[in-house]
Protein backbone atom coordinates (compact mmCIF):
# COMPACT_ATOMS: atom_id res chain seq x y z
CA UNK A 1 0.00 0.00 0.00
CA UNK A 2 1.49 3.57 -0.95
CA UNK A 3 -0.41 6.48 0.52
CA UNK A 4 0.02 9.45 -0.83
CA UNK A 5 -0.44 12.62 1.71
CA UNK A 6 -2.27 15.95 0.59
CA UNK A 7 -0.22 18.13 2.99
CA UNK A 8 3.16 17.36 5.19
CA UNK A 9 4.33 14.94 7.21
CA UNK A 10 4.34 17.40 10.17
CA UNK A 11 0.47 17.89 9.41
CA UNK A 12 -0.97 14.10 9.75
CA UNK A 13 -4.68 13.83 9.97
CA UNK A 14 -5.05 12.64 13.30
CA UNK A 15 -8.16 10.49 13.20
CA UNK A 16 -6.32 8.36 10.53
CA UNK A 17 -3.29 7.66 12.59
CA UNK A 18 -3.69 3.97 13.36
CA UNK A 19 -4.29 3.55 9.85
CA UNK A 20 -1.22 5.38 8.98
CA UNK A 21 1.06 3.74 11.67
CA UNK A 22 -0.20 0.49 9.51
CA UNK A 23 0.75 1.56 6.36
CA UNK A 24 4.26 2.85 7.39
CA UNK A 25 5.17 -0.58 8.78
CA UNK A 26 3.92 -2.39 5.92
CA UNK A 27 3.82 0.02 2.35
CA UNK A 28 4.77 3.56 2.35
CA UNK A 29 3.71 6.99 2.56
CA UNK A 30 5.26 9.84 0.66
CA UNK A 31 4.37 13.64 0.22
CA UNK A 32 5.06 15.78 -2.58
CA UNK A 33 5.03 18.49 0.13
CA UNK A 34 7.87 19.77 2.79
CA UNK A 35 7.41 18.91 6.08
CA UNK A 36 5.43 21.78 7.63
CA UNK A 37 3.00 22.38 4.67
CA UNK A 38 -0.96 21.88 5.95
CA UNK A 39 -3.24 20.83 3.35
CA UNK A 40 -4.83 23.12 1.31
CA UNK A 41 -8.21 22.87 -0.72
CA UNK A 42 -6.06 22.38 -3.80
CA UNK A 43 -4.16 19.78 -2.23
CA UNK A 44 -5.99 17.07 -3.05
CA UNK A 45 -6.37 17.42 -6.89
CA UNK A 46 -2.67 17.59 -6.69
CA UNK A 47 -2.33 14.44 -4.70
CA UNK A 48 -5.13 12.73 -6.66
CA UNK A 49 -2.75 13.39 -9.76
CA UNK A 50 0.08 12.11 -8.37
CA UNK A 51 -1.77 8.90 -7.60
CA UNK A 52 -2.77 8.37 -11.04
CA UNK A 53 0.68 9.13 -12.21
CA UNK A 54 2.14 6.57 -9.62
CA UNK A 55 -0.19 3.69 -10.86
CA UNK A 56 -0.25 1.49 -13.89
CA UNK A 57 -4.53 2.02 -13.93
CA UNK A 58 -6.71 3.09 -11.98
CA UNK A 59 -9.74 1.04 -10.50
CA UNK A 60 -13.14 3.51 -9.17
CA UNK A 61 -14.82 1.39 -6.93
CA UNK A 62 -17.06 4.43 -5.93
CA UNK A 63 -17.57 7.48 -7.31
CA UNK A 64 -20.44 9.80 -6.49
CA UNK A 65 -21.29 12.48 -9.35
CA UNK A 66 -18.39 15.32 -7.55
CA UNK A 67 -15.60 12.95 -6.29
CA UNK A 68 -11.95 12.98 -5.43
CA UNK A 69 -12.27 9.34 -7.32
CA UNK A 70 -12.90 11.14 -10.15
CA UNK A 71 -10.43 13.25 -10.21
CA UNK A 72 -8.25 10.95 -10.49
CA UNK A 73 -9.62 9.32 -12.80
CA UNK A 74 -9.63 12.33 -15.14
CA UNK A 75 -5.77 13.02 -14.79
CA UNK A 76 -5.19 9.00 -15.42
CA UNK A 77 -7.11 9.44 -18.47
CA UNK A 78 -4.86 12.12 -19.32
CA UNK A 79 -1.68 10.33 -18.77
CA UNK A 80 -3.43 7.51 -21.07
CA UNK A 81 -3.85 4.90 -18.36
CA UNK A 82 -6.70 2.43 -18.12
CA UNK A 83 -9.74 3.40 -16.00
CA UNK A 84 -11.62 0.50 -14.56
CA UNK A 85 -15.09 1.11 -12.67
CA UNK A 86 -17.13 -1.00 -10.66
CA UNK A 87 -20.73 -0.98 -11.51
CA UNK A 88 -23.76 0.19 -9.92
CA UNK A 89 -27.54 0.07 -10.15
CA UNK A 90 -29.32 3.07 -12.04
CA UNK A 91 -29.02 6.08 -9.95
CA UNK A 92 -27.57 5.07 -7.13
CA UNK A 93 -25.29 8.25 -5.19
CA UNK A 94 -22.84 5.87 -4.91
CA UNK A 95 -22.00 4.95 -8.57
CA UNK A 96 -23.02 7.63 -10.44
CA UNK A 97 -19.26 8.39 -11.16
CA UNK A 98 -18.47 4.90 -11.73
CA UNK A 99 -21.30 3.94 -13.91
CA UNK A 100 -20.09 7.23 -16.08
CA UNK A 101 -16.83 6.03 -16.26
CA UNK A 102 -17.97 2.92 -17.68
CA UNK A 103 -20.18 4.58 -20.68
CA UNK A 104 -17.17 6.56 -22.25
CA UNK A 105 -14.70 3.65 -22.31
CA UNK A 106 -13.73 2.82 -18.71
CA UNK A 107 -13.57 -1.23 -18.67
CA UNK A 108 -16.15 -3.09 -16.53
CA UNK A 109 -15.41 -4.97 -13.29
CA UNK A 110 -16.99 -7.51 -11.60
CA UNK A 111 -14.31 -8.82 -9.99
CA UNK A 112 -10.75 -9.26 -9.55
CA UNK A 113 -10.28 -11.89 -12.09
CA UNK A 114 -11.39 -9.06 -14.74
CA UNK A 115 -8.35 -6.96 -13.88
CA UNK A 116 -5.85 -9.56 -13.77
CA UNK A 117 -7.46 -10.59 -17.35
CA UNK A 118 -6.63 -6.75 -18.69
CA UNK A 119 -3.73 -7.16 -17.77
CA UNK A 120 -2.45 -10.61 -19.00
CA UNK A 121 -2.17 -12.26 -15.90
CA UNK A 122 -4.16 -15.54 -14.22
CA UNK A 123 -5.59 -15.58 -10.80
CA UNK A 124 -2.80 -17.92 -9.21
CA UNK A 125 -5.22 -17.56 -5.66
CA UNK A 126 -6.92 -20.71 -5.44
CA UNK A 127 -8.82 -19.52 -1.74
CA UNK A 128 -10.30 -16.21 -0.92
CA UNK A 129 -8.45 -14.60 1.80
CA UNK A 130 -10.93 -13.93 5.09
CA UNK A 131 -9.99 -10.05 5.86
CA UNK A 132 -9.78 -9.89 9.87
CA UNK A 133 -12.02 -6.94 11.23
CA UNK A 134 -11.51 -5.66 14.51
CA UNK A 135 -15.10 -5.64 17.15
CA UNK A 136 -15.19 -2.01 15.69
CA UNK A 137 -14.77 -2.54 12.24
CA UNK A 138 -17.22 -5.67 12.01
CA UNK A 139 -20.16 -3.61 13.61
CA UNK A 140 -19.34 -0.63 11.48
CA UNK A 141 -19.58 -3.04 8.24
CA UNK A 142 -22.45 -5.04 9.42
CA UNK A 143 -24.21 -1.08 10.03
CA UNK A 144 -23.28 -0.51 6.49
CA UNK A 145 -24.34 -3.49 4.95
CA UNK A 146 -27.94 -2.67 6.50
CA UNK A 147 -27.84 0.44 5.08
CA UNK A 148 -26.00 0.24 2.02
CA UNK A 149 -24.51 3.73 2.93
CA UNK A 150 -24.44 6.55 5.03
CA UNK A 151 -22.93 9.81 6.75
CA UNK A 152 -20.21 8.56 9.13
CA UNK A 153 -21.65 9.97 12.20
CA UNK A 154 -24.93 8.52 10.96
CA UNK A 155 -23.14 4.93 10.66
CA UNK A 156 -21.36 5.43 14.18
CA UNK A 157 -24.53 5.93 16.25
CA UNK A 158 -26.14 2.77 14.54
CA UNK A 159 -23.52 1.29 15.65
CA UNK A 160 -23.40 2.82 19.44
CA UNK A 161 -19.27 3.44 18.73
CA UNK A 162 -18.04 6.97 19.16
CA UNK A 163 -17.82 9.05 16.42
CA UNK A 164 -13.10 9.26 16.62
CA UNK A 165 -13.42 5.70 16.77
CA UNK A 166 -15.58 4.93 14.15
CA UNK A 167 -13.85 7.60 11.64
CA UNK A 168 -10.60 5.20 11.99
CA UNK A 169 -12.40 2.00 11.66
CA UNK A 170 -14.13 3.55 8.09
CA UNK A 171 -10.42 4.13 6.93
CA UNK A 172 -10.03 0.25 7.46
CA UNK A 173 -12.58 -0.97 6.15
CA UNK A 174 -12.02 1.19 3.07
CA UNK A 175 -8.33 -0.01 3.19
CA UNK A 176 -9.30 -3.36 3.38
CA UNK A 177 -11.78 -2.87 0.11
CA UNK A 178 -15.28 -3.88 1.98
CA UNK A 179 -16.67 -0.36 1.98
CA UNK A 180 -16.21 3.15 0.14
CA UNK A 181 -15.96 6.58 0.68
CA UNK A 182 -18.58 8.68 -1.40
CA UNK A 183 -16.92 12.26 -0.12
CA UNK A 184 -19.25 14.28 2.41
CA UNK A 185 -18.42 12.00 5.16
CA UNK A 186 -20.55 9.61 3.70
CA UNK A 187 -19.50 5.76 3.31
CA UNK A 188 -21.11 3.06 0.74
CA UNK A 189 -20.56 -0.74 1.06
CA UNK A 190 -18.82 -2.39 -1.60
Amino acid sequence: VICVLAGGFGCLPQGNLPLLERVAKRGLIISPYAHDVSVRSFSYEYRNKLVAALGESTFVIGAGEKSGALITAKHAQKFQKSIFAFPYPPNSAVGIGCNKLIKTGGRLVENAQDILQAFGLENTLKQSVQVQLSDTEEKLYQVIRELGEGHASELAQKAEIPLFKARAALSSLEVKGLIVSLGANRYGVV
